[in-house]
């Protein structure tokens, strides 16, 4: 079971997770509901992902993703709240993605390092871990589970 990223990111999918401190305690929780689009039938292979985040105190937060399939098993990814080029990498079951994400902190902005991990499962559902770092100092994880709706 290989995880190919314009199969499993293509049509509307649904995501419950959480967001967990350093130290492991929960700092939130949201829901998302994602939409892939990909052309596969010209080369490059190319799709964006839309996700509309919901957290529980009602923030909600939009990413639109444009992908481009750069390899057998390499993908580039841009949003406008990734600093330079996100890049994707499967095999097997699993994609590993790492990225610099910035985020809103009152009136400045922090780049954050990002390593995403994601394993499909045998009954197609996506499990994902994102570790967030700065300086190489870990500071927060997310926890997703994704599903076709």
């Amino acid at each position: 079971m290989d995880f190919i990223l314009e199969n499993y990111f293509d049509g509307p999918l649904s995501c419950h997770g959480v967001v967990l401190t350093r130290s492991g305690k929960l700092r939130r929780s949201f829901r998302a509901t994602m939409h892939g689009i990909w052309n596969t039938g010209t080369a490059p292979i190319a799709g964006s992902l839309s996700e509309t985040f919901t957290f529980d105190n009602g923030e909600v937060l939009e990413r639109l993703w444009q992908f481009t399939k750069t390899g057998p098993h390499a993908y580039e990814g841009a949003a406008a709240d990734i600093k330079g080029v996100a890049r994707l990498h499967t095999s097997g079951p699993e994609l590993s993605m790492r990225y610099t994400l910035v985020v809103q902190v009152g009136q400045r902005t922090l780049p954050l390092s990002v390593k995403d991990v994601l394993w499909l499962t045998p009954d197609g559902y996506v499990m994902n871990k994102s570790t967030m770092y700065k300086f190489g100092i870990k500071i927060g994880e997310l926890l997703t589970v994704i599903h076709k709706s």
